[in-house]
């Protein structure tokens, strides 16, 4: 029997039907300099540029690298064409250029290159529309070989016997594994898994080269410190002193913070372990935002089209959730921004001012009920696959 995790990344939750448009280009990116603050002007013009390919790559990159989606062959003909990929390459060249040594912070000394995000476009491009040797498109060879509907990803029928042994679903699994944002270790268990199982041993990897994408920057100008270990003497906002009851959830929900951004500007531990149950808290200005509680059947797109926001601004407000929105799990009860930190936050459950005592952490506190999680389904959906037809 196959594992669960060798068919997991074939599986994703539908985004309904694409809707293709005839414009010749399209804009994959549209940051501004809030967005990505410490930017200049040439790079995010740069980044925010339209490139010749087929909007459709809006959804792929709302779907992301964690999943393979299987596609009609109306779609892939507009999807794979060497204009795109010409235009994926020079976009990421031209990028690399205008923003060269420029990173935005992405969390307490550390910075990211904005050409993560055009790696992660060109890398769903590669993985999409790889080939192979005659020339016909993998992702179309594998849908067939399994009885893939591409509308909704589900077997419609009883998979051909060599399907888990097919050459192109290795292949596909094979380049991921070769690119630096793709590569994880559930694609590595799937292909070493069906490698060995299938006695193929003609297939080698080279691994990814290591990125500088994400790497250690020092602040200057007007940015706070955060050496000193007392926030009350660096604290650019206001300071809150703890209360009976008081939890790493009621102060983020209430006080409109991220949990790793409160962690961070208090130097509490990861994930507010251990939480203080006395002394004053900072609450900076620039990072408070609209809280949200992530729920165990959130994901990425669920929450950005709750709030008619994009993915990738999601993941920019919030990049702890890693560029792929792969760590979302990990916050699972935790609170995330819905909306740019420091840019405008409303407290939507003001303490009422005839009880300036009362707290609110109580009604705030979500009720989690215990469900299927998305790897759940993952796992859920896989044994469908392989015994949906016995």
């Amino acid at each position: 029997m196959m594992p669960p995790y060798v068919l997991r990344p074939l599986l994703l939750l539908s985004l309904g039907l694409i809707v293709h448009t005839t414009s010749a280009a399209v804009q994959l990116l549209n940051f501004t300099a809030t967005d990505l603050p410490g930017l200049t002007s040439t790079c995010r013009s740069v980044i925010n540029q339209a490139i010749n390919c087929d909007p459709v790559f809006q959804d792929a990159a709302r779907i992301g690298l964690d999943v393979i989606k299987f596609w009609n062959d109306d779609t892939l003909s507009k999807f794979c064409t060497s204009t795109c990929d010409a235009a994926l390459s020079t976009w990421m060249r031209r990028v690399q250029g205008a923003c060269a040594s420029q990173y935005f912070a992405v969390g307490e000394g550390f910075g990211q290159s904005p050409a993560a995000y055009v790696e992660q476009y060109y890398e769903i491009y590669r993985a999409t529309c790889v080939k192979d040797p005659s020339g016909k498109l993998c992702n179309a060879i594998f849908r067939d070989a399994a009885n893939i509907d591409p509308l909704n990803q589900v077997v419609t029928a009883t998979p051909k016997t060599s399907f888990e042994c097919n050459s192109c679903y290795l292949t596909m699994l094979a380049t991921r594994l070769q690119m630096p944002l793709a590569s994880n270790p559930i694609w590595e268990s799937a292909f070493t898994y069906l490698t060995s199982s299938c006695g193929i041993s003609t297939m080698t990897l080279t691994p990814p080269v290591p990125s500088t994408w994400i790497v250690p920057i020092t602040t200057t100008g007007t940015a706070t410190s955060t050496a000193s270990a007392e926030p009350t003497e660096t604290c650019s906002g206001t300071k809150y002193t703890l209360k009976a009851g008081d939890t790493c959830l009621s102060v983020s929900t209430s006080h409109g913070m991220s949990t790793i951004n409160l962690a961070v500007a208090n130097h509490l531990s990861a994930f507010c372990y251990d939480f203080p149950t006395e002394g004053t808290l900072c609450i900076p200005t620039d990072r408070q935002c609209t809280p949200y509680i992530v729920k165990e059947d959130d994901t990425c797109v669920s929450i950005a089209d709750s709030i008619d926001t994009t993915w990738n601004r999601l993941v920019s407000w919030n990049p702890e959730l890693g560029i792929n929105c792969n760590n979302l799990q990990d916050y699972v009860g935790h609170v995330i921004c819905t909306s740019n930190p420091g840019g405008g936050w409303v407290d939507l459950n003001p303490e009422p001012t005839e009880s300036p005592s009362a707290t609110i952490h109580q009604k705030l506190d979500p009720v989690r009920h215990r469900g299927f999680t998305c790897r759940d389904r993952h796992s859920h959906h896989d044994q469908q696959l392989h015994h949906g037809s016995a």
